[in-house]
């Protein structure tokens, strides 16, 4: 059946990001429109803005990344290991599918679904304590990461702090004017806080302490005017603020409902505060009390389509409460308690404007590859890689020495970062595909092309052989016996 060029675009452009990034390698044309068309791109961002899943990536202390869809169950979610260099990664936010993360003194814009990255320059000063946000002005059609640094006040632990932003396009930090010696300072990050940030009506913001007066403020940043709001809380808000050091007592921003929200934690319960009227001071209102009896700490993150409430516990796992702030669920992923930096994100096809790069540069994994033989089953084989790298296909010699005896039988699906060395070896007689993962480890497959197990014993890639073999009592031919003892 012939389907209209028109048809097929607007079919692609309502299916999900993952299943986009395997159909690259249906043919040339599709390819091109997935990967490089930024209209398509865009287009099918805005369209499915409406029915985006938000995830939460995060790190534990093993390297390893982790991704959660916050619609499904906590226990659904999916793991891989950063290759070198990354495994030192510090994630801080994200916007349009974009992940900014510093990685020893860099730092780096990523989209995960697509690889398209982008390291920028470090600020002026010390952007690891001192970041404060990510997003995107449409206006300029342009990325921005806000930066706060500080200057120590003499004979005061107090700070004096001004604002620095890049703008990508122009690939340049510049400090925001009438910001210097500005007496807000940011609340000193907590290694069990999920730096979650949060961006809402166009604005960055962040939960800041004027120190000449003794209060705690909203900063908001506005990306598209570049300027400075300022937005006072509630005198009831301050009553719960007494040592911001203290876990009993912490809060933080983040977006609820649809409204900017602040979280206030003490006396085992969380309280939770929305702003209904944007910049209105006295529209502040508490909607919810979450009980943490059950939790060392409670740091909520974020709010899914249904009403359900995601919030970290303080270590390295998520728990769930419903719409009336009853427990759900709860999931550890690593049982350290030094925390884990964590970011909400929706995938995306979306490129970077300017110097687009490819993640897997530094893996040599742009350029085509060549097929190579193998056995399969009983029959030679060859397998190649495709759909720029996303896929493993695997033809067989059905009728040995018959050209036209090739058949494809097989395409197995290539994550871009947990199997995306993975080299063919051998089937089993059941059917599986056993492969190599590119570093010391292992990849099985089934026949139906299913990804079964991934198990690696190193995190370093290359730098050793691998074989097939059967064991058996052979000898070489002349091969003389040892001698008895």
């Amino acid at each position: 059946m012939f389907l209209p060029h028109e048809l097929i675009i607007l079919i692609l452009l309502r299916l999900p990001v993952k299943s986009l990034i395997r159909f690259k390698c249906v043919c040339k044309s599709w390819f091109s429109l997935i990967s490089h068309d930024p209209h398509f791109a865009n287009s099918h961002f805005q369209l499915t803005a409406a029915t985006h899943t938000h995830r939460i990536m995060f790190r534990t202390p093993i390297s390893e990344i982790r991704s959660v869809d916050l619609e499904a169950s906590l226990h659904d979610d999916y793991a891989f290991m950063l290759p070198e260099p990354y495994t030192d990664l510090n994630i801080k936010a994200s916007s349009r599918g974009f992940i900014v993360f510093n990685c020893a003194s860099n730092i780096y814009l990523w989209n995960p679904s697509t690889g398209a990255q982008k390291q920028i320059p470090s600020p002026p000063n010390d952007y690891y304590l001192n970041f404060a946000g990510f997003g995107y002005d449409p206006s300029e059609d342009d990325y921005l990461v806000v930066s706060v640094s500080y200057d120590s006040i003499p004979n005061s632990d107090d700070k004096l702090s001004h604002l620095e932003i890049f703008t990508l396009k122009a690939n340049v930090w510049k400090e925001t004017v009438g910001t210097t010696h500005w007496p807000y300072c940011s609340k000193i990050v907590s290694s069990y806080y999920p730096m979650v940030d949060s961006f809402f009506n166009g604005a960055i913001h962040w939960l800041a302490f004027r120190h000449d007066i003794g209060v705690y403020v909203i900063v908001a940043f506005r990306l598209t005017e570049r300027e400075l709001l300022l937005i006072p809380l509630l005198d009831d808000i301050h009553d719960h603020s007494n040592d911001i050091h203290n876990h009993s007592n912490d809060r933080d921003l983040w977006v609820f409902r649809g409204s900017l929200s602040l979280w206030v934690s003490g006396d085992h319960k969380v309280d939770i505060w929305v702003m209904e009227e944007y910049g209105v001071h006295s529209s502040w209102i508490k909607t919810l009390v979450l009980s943490i009896d059950a939790f060392p700490y409670l740091y909520p993150i974020c709010c899914t389509k249904s009403g359900n409430i995601v919030a970290s516990n303080g270590w390295i796992g998520l728990v769930k409460y419903n719409d009336k702030g009853e427990f759900l669920e709860h999931n550890s992923y690593d049982e350290d308690a030094r925390g884990s930096k964590m970011t909400l994100y929706t995938e995306s096809l979306l490129s970077l404007p300017n110097d687009i790069q490819k993640f897997a540069e530094s893996a040599d994994l742009i350029a085509p590859r060549a097929p190579l033989l193998w056995v399969f089953g009983e029959f030679i084989s060859l397998w190649s890689r495709g759909g720029y790298d996303t896929i493993v296909e695997i033809w067989v010699m059905k009728e040995y020495k018959v050209h036209s005896s090739w058949t494809k039988i097989l395409v197995l699906p290539i994550d871009f970062i947990s199997t995306r060395y993975f080299l063919p070896l051998c089937s089993t007689k059941s059917g599986d595909i056993i492969g190599t993962d590119g570093s010391v480890g292992l990849v099985q497959y089934n026949d139906k092309g299913q990804l079964l197990d991934n198990q690696s014993n190193s995190h370093e890639r290359g730098g050793y052989e691998v074989t097939v073999h059967t064991e058996s009592l052979l000898s070489l031919p002349g091969e003389q016996d040892l001698p008895e003892d």
